[in-house]
């Protein structure tokens, strides 16, 4: 079980270390030997690498959900060659953990303070991860979106601490956050509509309206080929 639930955590470091050389490491000399379609293990319970079934749990009234439920990706810092996730379980305990490149380690990192606490029973709070999570590659800064709401948060990488930032849209329950270099800020997409947080100016603005999207569960993915989001 373990094994399966890893599997999203290490698509995104594996193609990560496989997209730019790196030094010597376990990460990058894993991705070195995977062929096309391969899959391998990066870390497991016992290798003294922190990566557990309990550092995932997600508890509640009891332990039996993971932070991995309804989230789809992780965060990569190229900058410091990091991969950031933060996700809970459903009315469960929200966690933000982290993975170095260079120690082959996982850490728990500090819970925002804007997180709801316990009893975990009664906590929505950020929903789970599902898209509502994404990085700024040149600073390694991380913007969080809680649930069906207006609210998103900036971790700023170098004080590891959480700011708000003003309100935002709110078009559906579940949208897709990702950042979008070449705007300079956040783009938020759901409910057939698209916005854009602009770091530089601190605001939000509409890109577009009357689009085709899902009314729930929407993504959006940066590619950095054809700079489109």
């Amino acid at each position: 079980m373990l094994k399966k639930l890893g599997k999203l955590l290490a698509v995104s470091l594996l193609a990560a270390g496989m997209a730019a050389p790196a030094a010597a490491s376990t990460l990058g000399d894993k991705a070195a030997a995977l062929g096309a379609g391969q899959w391998t293990v990066l870390n497991k319970a016992g290798d003294g690498a922190g990566f557990d079934y309990n550092f995932i749990i997600s508890c509640g009234d009891d332990c039996g959900d993971v932070i991995l439920n309804y989230a789809d990706k992780g965060l990569w810092n190229p900058l410091t060659r990091e991969m950031h996730f933060i996700g809970k379980g459903h009315y469960r305990e929200l966690k933000h953990i982290s993975y170095s490149e260079a120690t082959n380690k996982w850490a728990r990192e500090a819970n925002p303070y804007w997180t709801c606490g316990a009893p975990w029973s009664n906590c929505l709070g950020m929903g789970h991860g599902y898209e509502h999570t994404t990085i700024n590659p040149a600073t390694g800064d991380i913007f969080a979106r809680v649930f069906n709401s207006t609210e998103v948060y900036r971790w700023v990488r170098s004080t590891k601490t959480w700011s708000k930032l003003p309100a935002a849209p709110n078009p559906t329950i579940a949208i897709g956050l990702e950042y979008f270099p070449e705007l300079g800020g956040v783009v938020l997409a759901g409910g057939g509509s698209a916005y854009l947080y602009k770091e530089s100016t601190n605001s939000w603005s509409t890109l577009a309206t009357g689009l085709s999207m899902g009314p729930y569960h929407n993504i959006a993915i940066y590619n950095p080929v054809h700079k489109i989001v």
